[in-house]
């Protein structure tokens, strides 16, 4: 093989490694971007989660207090209460 020769295979071996270097890097850029936006619904669904939790939970509280009542005090009466009897 000559010299000539040997230089252009150096050549195409360079770009075709180049070529390579850059897909995998668009593979590993576009995987990272999907696992992103994984973590990211991840997150939204846990946040949409704590939000119905939390909306609920006060739902069910000011549901309580209009059923068992709650004195001025802000302590809620009960039936046994002298509050509740009168």
């Amino acid at each position: 093989m000559s010299k000539e020769t040997f230089f252009i295979y150096k050549i195409y071996s360079y770009i075709i490694v180049s070529i390579l270097d850059e897909f995998n890097f668009c593979i590993n850029l576009k995987q990272k971007l999907y696992l992103n936006e994984i973590e990211n619904d991840k997150i939204l669904n846990k946040i949409s989660i704590v939000e119905v939790m939390k909306e609920s939970n006060d739902n069910m509280k000011t549901n309580l207090n209009k059923k068992v009542g709650v004195n001025g005090s802000g302590q809620r009466n009960c039936i046994n209460s002298p509050d509740f009897i009168k």
